[in-house]
């Protein structure tokens, strides 16, 4: 594979013996009965007897999260002014009972309608809210079928997503630690004829053993020499090689939240110019640093 090289990196490194700081799955459910009340003020304030929100292969999955804990790929949320349910078939039976303290309500038909439309009229539900901006017009029409008065709200929860609670916050720096960490480890490892596929193979196994549950959207930016031109040049089969710069973008999921970091390191003999040009972003980035402020 070559000889190992020796990288030089100016920026702040996580303390050495730091443990990254763990959230406990009980200490998350405590955070989503809070945001389940919060929300439920939504129902109160436009006179709604329910909402409803679908998550269809991972495609409204931030917000069923956020409101259930559930991560899977399928699921219903029901949120009533009593009741909260969460409907999904066979595949997640036993991960809605690990993950939410929803209640759960057995999908046994491939359509969900049929099952909906019984909920509806035991719970006495006829005016129901739901996100525009993540309904399909199938969904929509089956749903006026059932005789409901619907009522239409867009960027409802990405609103209450948007300012972060100390909750959050604590996720949210637990998968900047997990990050920052695996880096520590990752970085020391690399060597002149390794690819970039196996760069970014070795910096996720950091990640997860640190807690991570994945990369960031999966996978993540590698781009070695001429190939650091790319803002998004997404990890390949190139090599290493000695005098390089390397630009990895990358980050963690942790329970949901996200880190994004970049980090550019010099790979053996790299050229006075380049050097110099990290140098001239380095200064920059620290003078920026010290004046980010709250008051901004």
């Amino acid at each position: 594979m070559g000889e190992k090289i020796v990288i030089t990196i100016k920026r702040p490194q996580t303390p050495k013996g730091k443990s990254v700081q763990m959230i406990k799955t009980s200490e998350v459910n405590d955070i989503n009965i809070k945001r389940v009340k919060k929300f439920k003020s939504v129902l109160t304030e436009n006179d709604l007897d329910a909402f409803i929100l679908f998550n269809k292969e991972y495609n409204n999955r931030p917000n069923v999260q956020y409101l259930s804990g559930f991560t899977g790929s399928y699921a219903i949320l029901l949120i009533s002014k009593k009741e909260n349910y969460i409907i999904t078939d066979s595949r997640y039976y036993i991960q809605v009972k690990e993950e939410s303290d929803f209640t759960l309500i057995k999908q046994q038909e491939r359509k969900p309608w049929s099952l909906l439309k019984s909920i509806f009229k035991e719970q006495s539900i006829s005016r129901l809210g739901y996100e525009s901006d993540n309904l399909t017009v199938d969904k929509y029409n089956n749903l006026k079928q059932m005789g409901l008065s619907l009522f239409e709200t867009k960027g409802l929860i990405i609103n209450l997503r948007s300012c972060k609670d100390e909750d959050e916050l604590k996720l949210i720096k637990t998968a900047c630690e997990i990050a920052s960490e695996a880096f520590n480890k990752f970085y020391k490892k690399i060597k002149i004829g390794m690819t970039e596929a196996q760069l970014a193979t070795e910096l996720t196994y950091e990640m997860r053993k640190l807690g991570a549950e994945k990369p960031v959207k999966g996978h993540f930016v590698v781009a070695s020499g001429k190939r650091g031109q790319r803002p998004h040049g997404v990890f390949s089969d190139k090599v290493i090689e000695d005098g390089d710069f390397v630009t990895i973008d990358f980050g963690a999921v942790y329970k949901g939240y996200v880190s994004d970091i970049t980090r550019t390191i010099g790979i053996g003999n790299v050229s006075k110019k380049l050097l110099d040009i990290y140098d001239a972003v380095l200064k920059t980035q620290e003078k920026t640093i010290k004046k980010v402020s709250s008051k901004i």
